[in-house]
């Protein structure tokens, strides 16, 4: 090679304490003709920033920001050392003559991260729930997702009047290593647990995921659980600390059924029923049998067997609607559903088959029954003979409609009916019972107060809360209808910079916007894969309608906005006659679009099937021609990278998979964010003569045309499906906002790679700033996936936890201010 530019890694440690630090010499400004001097010096290491600011306060000139006196350069124009002196021209960001004064001058320094809010309530319940249980104390404990798919779990403990009391599922950070060693070792981070993760694209840090409860009681302190092995597991249901993880066979696959469990009250024997394989070319388990379960070793005997007659509907129903999915909830149906075991080791079953409630000794032995029609769950009073069933009729299988009545027997032998309620169902409920105090409470899943109609779902808003009375069933509540929810999914944020609201996408086509401030939902009547708020104050869009469109641009009042070279809304094709285009797996996953200063529209998606690159239109929307793989600026790039910014001088940002060849860290599934000349760039094989950096872990040996590369940006894909990426942001002093969500953190750096500001550790839904219930860590993150700058200079930064499923606020402050008038 004729050259190769030294680059900085974030070797640089944080300094001191931030607050700590002192104006040497307070900023002194003068002006000699056109040229405007600023000259201040500082006590210690520490980062500065240094803007021109109109007489409206508002910044017309990003003049420096970095970090000085450390071990690596600042970025220019700041030099070496503790002392600095700045000259400004009279000009904006984009070379033209300021105008707005009279001006002054502001210098900070010492940059403070503070924990300063959370968008997104922790008891607020996905819409798929996938277990219900409850425990002596009279608590409801909620299993349901967050909507991504892979779907990450939750379990939630509310009180038996619908409270909302804790998290255990994610567990909490206040737990130690050796309480949570059997889900994968977990690393301390600052003496903090960092747990291990077990996807790439979804936030997993249980291994193989969760499958669903076994049973619907908490026996003996442990809810039990089976994982997406299908192997039996258990947690303290105190805190979500691991009893067994995984070991053993797995008694059934977690994805065929529906699968339906008992547990006897001694924790030592469960029950099985609904597992079955009818696919084409598979080995049949039949139809109708109850298998009994060693929960340390995983085995299975069959403790019961009933005959199926071949043409029972869910055996012959061909859409599809009837293979049970645990994360779905379809009408999945079984000859034997859901099943229940007393003090004495009788074991309860309902039989869709015989239509009844089937009840068992220890040994197999049919001793009576009472006859229901479609019984699908079962509980029994620990206070008395009765028992509670829930019943499930189809009424339209292609729609999952189903027909749905809670009844109260009084016993299993020959019972009679002493109280009923119907309701509307929507796929397969989960239902418990909490016979505490009175009156007794059923919690029931996927029903609404409402007639089933064929072909029309009913509205399920929450798990219904349905009191006992005696004679009547009373719905007294629906627990999760209150609490204000996030999208089904929070993977990206964008904060608006022209107010106080942000825009969340769900990793799909889903926008929502919401108030940063008071986490207040608000109209948002358009959709996209991904989205920018360009300097002009307008929105682009693309992906409202699918993974292959061009960029659309919106006014504040969502209105198309036409660009000069089509007269419409939207841009011209590429010059090679395509449009955005991207693909579709856990989400979509176009790559990212940007507005720069001057108005030019950047794009990260694919020139061809699984090839990316980065194509510009420009300001009028005509796309531009350049010199790189299918006339694009940088290419080609990752398809497992992720995220675009652009600057003031042209110079233009990317998220790529893989770190620099030298750099000390982790490359799997870890990233850096890239800078590029506005001459372009992108992956070659070997060097030739232009300047780059050698790379391990992308797509080729070395990227030719990098300037800086900015570790660590994570998590990244290593291989398979890259619908996830972790996005960064980008201010206009040259500042990257970097998230890692392998390391439950975000970095700040400056643009010579120099760390300004490290903020975040591990924490579930519980850890909500320094008043919370889990006050340590202040800024608890779960997956921090995308960081956004866009309301900075309101001293905000908003952050997508998407395994608590909220946007976690950070306050950004200084330790001293100082603002100098700038003399006519």
């Amino acid at each position: 090679m004729k050259s190769r530019l030294t680059l900085c890694f974030l070797l640089a440690a944080s300094w001191a304490a931030a607050a700590e630090v002192d104006f040497a010499a307070k900023p002194t400004v003068t002006k000699a003709g056109d040229t405007v001097k600023v000259t201040f010096a500082v006590s210690k290491p520490t980062d500065v920033e240094v803007a021109v600011l109109s007489a409206r306060q508002a910044v017309v000139r990003h003049l420096a920001a970095g970090m000085i006196g450390g071990k690596n350069p600042p970025p220019a124009p700041l030099k070496a050392g503790l002392s600095q002196s700045l000259e400004w021209d009279g000009k904006t960001d984009l070379g033209g003559k300021a105008t707005g004064g009279p001006f002054t001058v502001r210098v900070r320094i010492g940059t403070q991260v503070k924990f300063g809010g959370i968008i997104g309530e922790q008891s607020a319940i996905g819409a798929k729930v996938y277990g219900l249980a409850t425990d002596d104390k009279g608590q409801v404990y909620v299993a349901t997702g967050s909507g991504v798919k892979g779907t990450v779990p939750s379990i939630k403990v509310f009180d038996r009047n619908g409270e909302y009391v804790r998290t255990i599922m994610p567990y909490p950070a206040t737990l130690k290593p050796e309480e949570v060693a059997g889900f994968g070792k977990a690393r301390l981070r600052d003496g903090k647990l960092a747990p291990p993760q077990f996807h790439q694209l979804t936030p997993l840090i249980y291994p193989a995921g969760v499958a669903g409860f076994i049973g619907n009681k908490v026996q003996n302190g442990a809810l039990w659980l089976s994982n997406g092995r299908g192997q039996v597991c258990a947690i303290r249901a105190s805190n979500g600390a691991c009893v067994k993880w995984g070991g053993g066979k797995s008694p059934a696959p977690p994805h065929q059924g529906p699968i339906c469990w008992g547990l006897a009250p001694d924790g030592k024997t469960l029950y099985l029923a609904g597992w079955y394989i009818w696919f084409k070319g598979r080995k049949k388990v039949p139809d109708g049998s109850i298998f009994k379960v060693d929960p340390a070793s995983g085995g299975r005997t069959e403790f019961v067997k009933i005959d199926v007659p071949p043409k029972s509907y869910w055996l012959v129903e061909g859409n599809g609607w009837y293979h049970y999915t645990n994360w779905g909830r379809k009408n999945g149906m079984s000859a034997i559903h859901g099943l229940a075991v007393d003090k004495e080791g009788r074991v309860y079953a309902c039989d869709r088959v015989n239509q009844r409630i089937a009840v068992y000794d220890p040994t197999g032995t049919l001793l009576g029954s009472t006859k229901i029609e479609w019984p699908d769950h079962i509980a029994l009073s620990p206070n008395g003979p009765e028992i509670y069933v829930t019943t499930r009729k189809v009424v339209d299988g292609y729609k999952a409609v189903n027909e749905v009545k809670v009844i109260k027997l009084s016993g299993w032998k020959d019972g009679k009916v002493l109280a009923e309620l119907a309701l509307a169902g929507f796929n397969a409920s989960s239902m418990a019972v909490d016979a505490t105090a009175e009156p007794a409470v059923i919690w029931l899943s996927n029903v609404a107060q409402e007639k089933p109609r064929k072909g029309r779902p009913p509205t399920v808003k929450g798990i219904l809360r349905i009191e006992d009375r005696g004679k009547e069933f009373v719905v007294a509540g629906i627990l999760g209808e209150s609490a204000p929810g996030m999208p089904v999914g929070v993977v990206k944020v964008w904060a608006d910079p022209r107010s106080n609201d942000i825009v969340v996408s769900n990793g799909w086509s889903g926008l929502n916007r919401l108030d940063g401030l008071t986490g207040e939902a608000k109209s948002f009547p358009i959709k996209g894969m991904d989205l920018c708020f360009g300097s002009d104050g307008h929105l682009y869009v693309y992906g409202q309608k699918g993974w292959h469109e061009l960029v659309t641009r919106f006014n504040r009042n969502f209105k198309p906005v036409p660009f000069a070279a089509t007269s419409k809304r939207t841009t011209t094709l590429t010059t090679t006659g395509k449009d955005v285009y991207g693909r579709y797996g856990w989400g979509w996953c176009n790559k990212g679009i940007c507005v720069g200063p001057r108005g030019r529209i950047y794009v990260y998606n694919m020139y061809d099937w699984a090839k990316y690159f980065v194509n510009v239109w420009d300001e009028t929307g005509k796309a531009e021609k350049h010199g790189r793989v299918a006339d694009g600026l940088l290419g080609p790039l990752d398809a497992q990278g992720g995220g675009i910014r652009g600057d003031f001088a042209g110079n233009v940002y990317v998220g790529l998979h893989g770190l620099p060849r030298n750099y000390p860290g982790r490359s799997r599934r870890m990233g850096a964010v890239v800078k590029f000349p506005p001459t372009g760039g992108g992956y070659v094989k070997k060097p030739g003569d232009a300047p780059g950096i050698p790379w391990k872990g992308g797509l080729m040996g070395f990227v030719e045309g990098a300037v800086t590369a900015y570790p660590e940006l994570g998590p990244q894909v290593d291989r398979g499906c890259v619908c996830k990426e972790a996005r960064f942001d980008l201010d206009g002093w040259g500042r990257l906002y970097i998230p890692n969500g392998l390391d439950y953190c975000v970095k700040i750096v400056d643009n010579a790679g120099n760390e300004i500001a490290k903020f975040g550790y591990y924490g579930n839904p519980d850890s909500r700033g320094p008043e919370s219930a889990v006050p340590d860590p202040e800024i608890g993150l779960g997956w921090p996936v995308s960081v956004s700058a866009g309301q900075l200079h309101k001293g905000r930064l908003y952050v997508a936890d998407t395994l608590n499923r909220r946007v976690v606020r950070v306050d950004v402050k200084h330790a001293l201010d100082e603002t100098r008038p700038i003399d006519p």
